[in-house]
């Protein structure tokens, strides 16, 4: 049966991509890196030291991704953008909590940014585990990030849904062996969300029982 739900963060839980890309931008262009969002989208999902390496060797530059993290950190920590969640993802994790269904975040972003922004959009009471890049070697398409979600709240793998929105996350539910249901929003056309278990495009029009028929059988 269906016991947790792991959310993906980023365009899943709020639409915070055109907050992390500005702050991209921004980063690169003190090292004399141009970028635009569309640089972004093959990146989309995948943790950010994995960006930096691949646009350094492109551009012929040996970045340090620890330092541009910690840079990025300090960044996002001082937006100030309002911050709303997806419309219809109070109301499903309401729902989720009134079925006694445990809820984590499972986020490529590190854990004080998950924090902060989970936080701005009063969505952390809702979750009863955090799991980020922070707590695992391997980022996204490998499991580690939603296999330590199930493991804090102690949950089979087996039983725990994963809502993501990234080809990257998708992959990396699937190799946990979890359902996974793939948020195509409309201005997420880039990614490949094929393998997912199912794929949607509105949480409003979602309902529990859409979750829970993938796990009576």
């Amino acid at each position: 049966m269906l016991q947790a739900v792991i959310f993906d963060m980023d365009g899943v839980l709020m639409d915070t991509m055109p907050m992390h890309n500005k702050v991209e931008i921004e980063l690169f262009q003190k090292h004399g890196i141009t970028m635009t969002a569309a640089d972004f989208h093959p990146f989309f999902g995948m943790p950010f030291q994995k960006l930096v390496k691949t646009v350094g060797l492109k551009n012929g530059i040996v970045l340090s991704g620890t330092s541009l993290e910690h840079e990025k950190e300090q960044l996002m920590l001082q937006e100030t953008e309002p911050i709303a969640p997806m419309p219809g993802i109070i109301d499903l994790l309401q729902k989720l909590k009134h079925s006694n269904i445990k809820t984590a975040v499972g986020s490529s972003t590190i854990t004080s940014v998950v924090q902060h922004l989970l936080g701005r959009a009063a969505l952390l009471p809702y979750f009863d585990a955090i799991a980020t890049i922070s707590d695992v070697k391997q980022g996204k398409p490998f499991p580690d990030i939603f296999l330590t979600a199930a493991r804090q709240l102690q949950t089979d793998p087996s039983q725990c849904l994963v809502f993501e929105d990234a080809t990257s996350g998708v992959q990396a539910a699937k190799a946990a062996g979890m359902v996974c249901f793939g948020y195509a929003a409309a201005s997420n056309t880039a990614q490949d969300l094929s393998h997912a278990d199912f794929v949607f495009t509105d949480f409003t029009k979602l309902t529990l029982n859409d979750l829970k028929q993938y796990f009576n059988h």
